[in-house]
């Protein structure tokens, strides 16, 4: 119990790490985390069955060694860097992994799964609650948008604020979808779904879209019959054009510049210059790995180009920026770790589809999950670079919708047992065979 009130606290405080940062990368998060992990270790050995089949035991496996190996390479990297205690960027993102691996297993159940979703999507919405407020209250509008046109929420940039609402908001929309208390579910949806607007981020816009038009057009065939695939498709497509066109809408009236930015993505006027702009950060990044190519430019090390704000802490592509960092392991490293996670959150969405004897709700949810996942990764393509602030959330999707797996594989074999056993049973007893079973 003590674990998982250790989660839960962390879910909530994950939405704040800016006031609750602490030097090399760390928050207050870090060490609730370690605290928890005490109490993990008696949940993990008292489980009575495994809750990791192949493919995710594969993937587990992997983000640990990736992390072992960063941790060790990371150390050897900065001997002679300029700022050694910045490589706690990198170390917290992987430690945070492993522990929230080890709690989430600790005490997973389903239900236990839907809450921690449930109050990580109330501070989703909280958060963005207050980002509406704020363009009417001064206090707030400084605090959260810091005098600019786009909401930050509590993160360092608005571009973290809005990979993290891509990366929750399709599991809440699987949710909305099927679970019940459906109008509950809808109503923190819509409520996030302002962040995506107050945030003005193009890049998490745009994969928010595709992710949500991906769920609301699959969801339909998970049904198990025509007419409720009928219905669910009719009932889908009213509701993305309905939220299309409240986006719309909301972004011409809170966000308008956000309008003209996904109007002109690859414009290089200065103004709303999009994936052009970060051209003179890879460039420099891809020097620092030509120059470097054993240890790169170390860990964490900050890019000496300054926008307005400072020097940049990251590349802007996780790819790249573990180039500049770590040099050829890194890449290598982190290659390895991003195509185990894109092929098992595939396998797992593939896996929600086929597994028809599972609950509904649940396959819908596991799909939801592993589409936040695959977000994440899409969106740190030209953002935040696995960051120590964002990447506790792919984490959470990840290793949630991993565990699902398991859930599905055992509801679809029972399901299959039972129709086996009516099956015989008819057969036995001389009776007619039930509609629809073999």
């Amino acid at each position: 119990m003590t674990a998982y009130l250790c989660l839960g606290t962390t879910a909530v405080l994950l939405w704040f790490p800016e006031p609750l940062s602490l030097p090399g990368g760390m928050s207050l998060v870090t060490p609730l985390m370690t605290f928890g992990l005490f109490f993990a270790v008696r949940g993990v050995r008292s489980r009575t069955y495994r809750l990791l089949d192949v493919t995710a035991m594969r993937f587990a496996t992997i983000a640990l060694m990736c992390g072992a190996f960063v941790l060790l390479w990371s150390n050897l990297s900065i001997v002679s860097a300029p700022e050694p205690l910045r490589s706690g960027r990198v170390i917290v993102t992987h430690f945070s992994g492993a522990a929230l691996l080890l709690l989430l297993y600790a005490t997973f159940t389903v239900e236990r799964a839907r809450t921690l979703i449930g109050l990580t999507l109330v501070l989703a919405a909280f958060v963005s609650l207050l980002s509406l407020m704020a363009y009417f209250n001064n206090t707030l509008f400084a605090i959260l948008f810091a005098d600019r046109d786009r909401s930050n929420g509590f993160f360092k940039h608005s571009n973290q604020y809005g990979i993290v609402l891509s990366t929750v908001a399709p599991v809440g929309l699987a949710l909305a979808l099927s679970a019940r208390k459906r109008l509950v579910w809808l109503a923190l949806m819509g409520s996030t779904a302002f962040g995506f607007i107050a945030a003005g981020s193009k890049t998490n816009l745009l994969i928010f879209s595709a992710s949500s038009s991906f769920l609301l057009l699959c969801a339909p065939l998970l049904e198990r019959n025509t007419t409720m695939r009928v219905i669910s498709f009719l009932r889908n497509l009213g509701l993305g054009v309905g939220v299309a066109t409240l986006g719309v809408v909301g972004l011409t009236t809170f966000n308008p510049r956000a309008v003209r930015i996904l109007g002109q993505f690859f414009s290089d006027d200065d103004d709303v210059k999009s994936l052009l702009s970060r051209k003179e950060l890879w460039d420099f990044s891809l020097d620092q790995f030509f120059n470097h190519p054993f240890f790169g430019q170390g860990t964490g090390q900050m890019i000496p180009i300054d926008y307005g704000d400072g020097f940049i802490s990251h590349s802007h592509n996780v790819i790249v920026d573990y180039m500049r960092m770590l040099g050829v392991p890194g890449l290598a490293v982190c290659l390895v770790l991003l195509l185990a996670a894109i092929f098992a959150l595939c396998a797992t969405i593939h896996l929600a589809y086929v597994a028809r004897g599972a609950r509904y709700d649940h396959r819908l949810m596991t799909m939801g999950l592993a589409l936040g996942g695959l977000a994440y990764i899409g969106a740190n393509m030209s953002s935040d670079s696995f960051g120590p602030s964002t990447s506790p959330f792919f984490w959470l999707v990840t290793y949630l919708a991993l565990f699902m797996r398991t859930v599905l594989i055992r509801e679809h074999a029972a399901q299959a047992a039972r129709k086996t056993d009516l099956h015989f049973g008819s057969i036995q007893f001389g009776l007619p065979a039930r509609k629809g079973l073999p």
